[in-house]
């Protein structure tokens, strides 16, 4: 199944609007690309392990009802959870 992806993280605090969305082939491609910009930050980026993802089935960039479906985040312990929205 397809999933659009909207990042919150980076050196940017900025809502990402939906032209930047990120096309993955299922969810746990959208995990493991969240786990891989944790894992790759230089130090410069600290908010990076506070970031999140949300991900939509529909494209967010041409529906009228742009909700999201799962909210892609860390957990206490460091591994990525994912809870319906």
């Amino acid at each position: 199944m397809k999933m659009f992806g909207l990042w919150f993280g980076g050196s940017s605090y900025a809502t990402p609007y939906p032209d930047q969305r990120e096309e993955f082939s299922s969810i746990q491609d959208a995990k493991d690309e969240l786990w891989r910009r944790s894992e790759n930050w230089d130090g410069s980026t600290p908010c990076v392990d506070d970031s999140e993802m949300l991900l939509y089935r529909c494209d967010p960039a041409t529906t009228h009802d742009p909700y999201p479906d799962l909210r892609l985040f860390f957990g206490t312990r460091g591994g990525v959870r994912q809870e319906r929205c």
